[in-house]
Formats: structure tokens, sequence, C-alpha cells
């Protein structure tokens, strides 16, 4: 049970990140990303890949069926591109090409990264079981240096470029990655020994959460618990809906590609959606972001993750508009056969952060 609510804050999370923003959050702080990073750490038993699996599949299904709708938009639009007679008339088509659906990835290299986020909006769903995509930040896998920077640049949706001989340019406006693995203890031992990951901050920005070992419940296949399937059809209405859930608009963004053809490529980039704080919640925030002030200083009890530390206020409200949000796309009214959810997609982000919410997000943070 515990497995199945931390992997859902995550997914969910996933389905509304890169089409909302915390802001305003004060007078010098204008706004809080939606790049969100966890981490659930778990030992090699009691089905966890079953459990993540089931939690992951409403995504892949709203993909399927989204492609299936938007491939005849495009091949359409990309008739239009080939017919244009100029340049320009080409450009001016591309842009007018629909994005098409592709926003899960697990196995892939820094750039092809880059390259991903590019075509779909800039933003990511970085979901997996296993630690893998730990594993291979320091570039053995692919024989390359180590290359955090797009990770670390998609925390506060930084403008990124790589420029490469041979391989033209890349480029990616406002980047957002939601990031939710499950890794073994000894993933996380081994990368806190790499000299290739101390100092970078990247870690800094990974929420960790760790379950209690489950060995002493364990049951029998045949008696264990199950994920029951009425949950599981509910759990895909609610994923489907804030997948459903649209920024405000977008706008047409040309990066350089080098090589033959137009030169250019494009890039759809999200006008975001505001979501502010309750006058409650910013009271929440004001005394969890002191208390994290006073907690790393030395001798005190986040001194040694101090610069972890430094990060837990902007985790816990990035985890606090997540809750709003999916709470929102929850919400039923009526009853009996008349009964139905309360909002529509499109009224999803017509919030503001609740101070329930903020505090669910600060409890979760700080322990």
């Amino acid at each position: 049970k515990s497995l199945a609510i931390l992997a859902s804050i995550g997914i969910g999370y996933a389905c509304k990140a890169g089409k909302s923003q915390v802001a305003p959050v004060s007078h010098n702080w204008d706004a809080e990303k939606s790049s969100f990073n966890a981490v659930i750490i778990a030992k090699s038993s009691g089905g966890k890949s079953r459990v993540f699996n089931k939690l992951t599949k409403p995504l892949e299904e709203w993909e399927s069926e989204k492609r299936l709708e938007v491939a005849p938009m495009i091949a359409d639009a990309l008739t239009k591109v080939a017919d244009a007679e100029t340049r320009s008339d080409k450009i001016d088509e591309l842009k007018k090409v629909p994005v098409f659906p592709d926003m899960r990835v697990q196995d892939t290299t820094p750039a092809k990264l880059a390259e991903r986020m590019r075509d779909h909006y800039g933003r990511l769903a970085l979901l997996s079981s296993e630690g893998g995509p730990l594993k291979n930040l320091d570039g053995k896998k692919f024989g390359t240096p180590p290359e955090f920077e797009l990770w670390k640049k998609c925390w506060d949706s930084e403008d990124h470029r790589e420029d490469r001989v041979g391989a033209g340019s890349r480029e990616v406006r406002n980047p957002v990655l939601t990031s939710l693995l499950m890794v073994q203890p000894a993933i996380l031992d081994a990368l806190g020994a790499n000299p290739s990951l101390r100092g970078e901050g990247l870690l800094e920005r990974f929420l960790f959460l760790a379950l209690p070992d489950n060995r002493a419940n364990l049951q029998p296949s045949r008696k264990a618990p199950a994920l029951k399937k009425e949950i599981l059809e509910r759990w895909k209405e609610i994923c489907f809906r804030l997948l459903d859930a649209e920024h405000k608009g977008t706008t047409s963004h040309l990066s350089p590609t080098g090589g033959e053809g137009l030169g250019v490529t494009v890039q759809q980039v999200p006008i975001l959606h505001d979501v502010p704080l309750s006058e409650g919640a910013q009271s929440v925030m004001d005394k969890f972001d002191q208390s994290m002030i006073n907690e790393q200083q030395e001798g005190h009890r986040l001194d040694l993750v101090a610069s972890h530390a430094e990060k837990c206020v902007g985790i816990s409200l990035r985890l606090a508009a997540g809750f709003q949000v999916i709470s929102r796309a929850c919400e039923m009214e009526g009853q009996g056969e008349n009964k139905k959810f309360k909002y529509e997609p499109s009224k999803l982000f017509d919030t503001a952060i609740s101070e329930e919410c903020m505090e669910m997000a600060v409890q979760i943070v700080d322990t």
C-alpha cells in the first residue's frame, strides 16, 4: 500500500507537469517551476515492479489513444510543409505540425533527452521501476563523460543549448523533467561514492522516499493484497483527466539544427498556468522556510545535509501544487447515477494551493 501511494504521487505529478507553476511565491520569488524528482528506495521484493507497471499503464494507454488521433493530422501538416514553395512558407507550415504524444522515457543519453524534450513541449517523464537512469549518470554505459547539465537546468526550466561538431545544435526552451525511479539501497551507496557526482547539486534536487523493510509481513502470492480493479479504473480516469488538462497555450520557437534541409526545427513552448498559494498555505510555507534555515545551521539536525535542505522548500511547493491539482482532478459532485467529476480538465489549474495540501507536502519533505 505504501509503495502504491508513493508511486502514485510521482506518476500523478508527471501527468500535470510542465503545464503550470507556483506563482507568485513571495515579493522576490516570482515562481517555482514544475520539474520534480523522486526516488523510492525499496529492496528487491514485494512485487514493486508489478505495482509500478500497473500505475504507469494509464500513461501508455493515453499516449496510444492520442497518437491514433493525431497521426493523420501530423501527416496532413507535413504534406503542407513539403508542398510549400519557399523556405519561409515551409517554416510557417512547420509551426502548425501537431506535437506527437511521446512523453515517457527510460534509458537514454543526455543528447537524446534534449532532442526528445524539444519535440514534446520541452517536457518528459522519466519513469522506471529500476535505478538504471541513475546508474547511467556517470556516462560509462554510453562511453561518454558525465553530463548533468540538462537534468540540473530542468529544475528551474532554464533554457538549454548544445552545439556539437558533427551533431549540429540542440536547443530546449523551458525544459521540464519529472523523474520517478525505484532503486535498491546499494545503488544509492554507489552513487554516494561516485566522485563525479560530488558537488554537482544534482541529487539535492531529489526527494528520497524510503520504504521500510517489509519482509516480516510478506505473504504467499495467492494471499498477498492486490490493487483492486475498481481502484485501477478510477486511477486511469484521474490520469487521463490530468493528461487532458492543457497548458494555457503555446508559442513556436525556432531552433537551429545545422546540416541540410530547413536548418531549423520547431519547439512548441507552453504558456503556463499560475497556481498561487492561499493565505494559509503561504503561512505554512513561511514557517517551513524559517525552520529549514534554522535546522541547517552548524550543530543542528540538517547541518551535514545543508545543501539538500536548501532545496526542501522548493520541493515542498512543487509537491503541494501537485497535491492541489490532483485532488481537484479527483473531486466529485452529485449522488448515485448523477455523480460525476466536478471540474473539467480545462479547469483543473484554476485554483490556489490550500493550507492542507501545503501541510501534507511539508510533512513528507520534512520527514
